[in-house]
């Protein structure tokens, strides 16, 4: 990828309940999110209004990279699901 070649990276812990997962970053070229929990489903969506019937499921162990510099939010079938992302910019 082009660009400075900075990265970040970290995990959120995702409930039942629509959050963001990601925040904006405008420098941003790509983030890679990965369900890191071992039974329940995440949902990405592109506003607050995400639930599990209209985000995108992404499976137990699952992972999936977002070219995107907007928010990205996430609700999960179960409380605490653990999330990682790893952000290049």
């Amino acid at each position: 990828m082009a660009g400075s070649g900075s990265s970040a990276y970290g995990n959120v812990a995702i409930g039942a309940t629509a959050a963001v997962l990601v925040a904006a970053r405008q420098a941003r070229e790509s983030v890679l999110i990965k369900n890191n929990h071992a039974s329940q489903i995440l949902y990405l969506g592109g506003n607050s209004s995400v639930t599990t019937s209209n985000g995108l499921p992404l499976a137990a162990g699952e992972s999936v990279r977002v070219e995107s510099k907007n928010v990205i939010y996430a609700i999960a079938s179960g409380a605490s699901t653990d999330v990682r992302y790893f952000e290049e910019f």
